[in-house]
């Protein structure tokens, strides 16, 4: 269960590992199991809530966390360090708990506004768009489903 932007409101979502089971619930998704790297790929590194590492990934044009979780894991620590060795396992889908990321704020300001669902609230599951290709939702390939609800 994660707050949802609105007092009194909550989200329910379900992703293997406790980040990506935030931002599942922030979206009110259901990610498939061993499907949670390709649900946070299209993720804005901002949702990791470090802003010097966000602005230094995108100057080097790392923009998602897909293209961060590809960099491998000894040139991460050798050119950013140890918290986004933290960082970049979480990306990767891997276990662990980021600092901040609890905000509900969260939603709000990681990612693109995608077509909402039916059975979802009115905010959609938001998504950022891929270079040369129009924005589509998680669910539309496999990887999350909107709950049932």
């Amino acid at each position: 269960l994660a707050e949802a932007p609105r007092a009194g409101e909550v989200h329910v979502g379900i992703a293997d590992g406790l980040f990506a089971g935030i931002l599942a619930a922030r979206t009110s998704l259901i990610v498939s199991k061993g499907a949670t790297a390709e649900f946070l790929a299209p993720w804005s590194v901002s949702v990791l809530r470090r802003p010097d590492l966000g602005v230094t990934l995108q100057r080097l044009g790392i923009h998602t966390l897909g293209q961060f979780a590809a960099l491998p894991a000894r040139h991460v620590f050798g050119r950013f360090g140890s918290d986004a060795v933290t960082c970049h396992r979480v990306a990767r889908g891997g276990e662990g708990e980021l600092g901040g990321v609890r905000d509900p704020g969260l939603a709000r300001s990681g990612r693109a506004q995608a077509k909402p669902s039916p059975n979802r609230a009115s905010s959609g599951a938001p998504r950022p768009p891929t270079p040369g290709r129009p924005p589509r939702s998680p669910a539309s390939n496999g990887v999350s489903a909107p709950m049932p609800w």
